[in-house]
């Protein structure tokens, strides 16, 4: 058994000795085709949000207001994201009302993972809700609506929420009478 020596003068020479790190640095890799995941999960983004995808420099993901390209929005998404051993990139949707936080509305899919795909329904034309919980109505379009249906919902006073993916507006008579018509024009049917 070695005791300890206590010795307050140190023998001459010797040199004080950190055995601790200064710095750690992390990296996180996804292997060899990293840019081919980002650029899946930017083109599942564009999609689920109904723009049209030109490459990793596609801006408006949600909005006009959004200053980034889809290529930062998906790297963000990534590394929020943990892979376990022999899980792969499988998809992407968009996170349900529970998941949704102020970082991400979408949620990666992974293979062999305890995470199960929710069913988002397939809107297939226009459809106007009402939302008692915020007072307003909402619109929603199964893709980016052309550029004169903008500009008219713009000039009524609706607005984009990136968040719920719909166009919304308060509850008043004329705004329901907007919503109607709108999605009987485009749909070409009575509601």
């Amino acid at each position: 058994m070695i005791q300890a020596i206590d010795n307050p003068i140190p023998p001459v020479g010797a040199e004080a000795v950190s055995f601790g790190a200064d710095y750690i640095f992390c990296e996180r890799s996804y292997g060899e085709n990293e840019n081919e995941l980002n650029e899946k999960v930017s083109r599942a983004m564009c999609e689920l949000q109904h723009i049209p995808y030109g490459g990793p420099n596609t801006r408006g993901l949600f909005g006009d207001g959004d200053p980034d390209v889809v290529q930062h929005h998906a790297w963000r998404l990534l590394q929020d994201t943990s892979f376990s051993p022999g899980e792969e990139y499988a998809g992407l949707r968009r996170a349900t009302p529970e998941e949704n936080d102020w970082r991400h509305c979408f949620v990666v899919l992974k293979t062999g993972g305890l995470q199960k795909p929710v069913e988002t329904p397939t809107i297939t034309v226009p459809t106007s809700t009402v939302n008692n919980d915020r007072n307003g109505y909402e619109i929603r379009f199964p893709r980016k609506p052309a550029d004169d249906i903008l500009q008219r919902m713009k000039d009524a006073g609706w607005r984009w929420s990136k968040y719920s993916s719909c166009w919304y507006h308060r509850q008043t008579p004329a705004n329901l009478a907007f919503a109607t018509l709108l999605i009987q024009e485009l749909t070409g049917a009575d509601r």
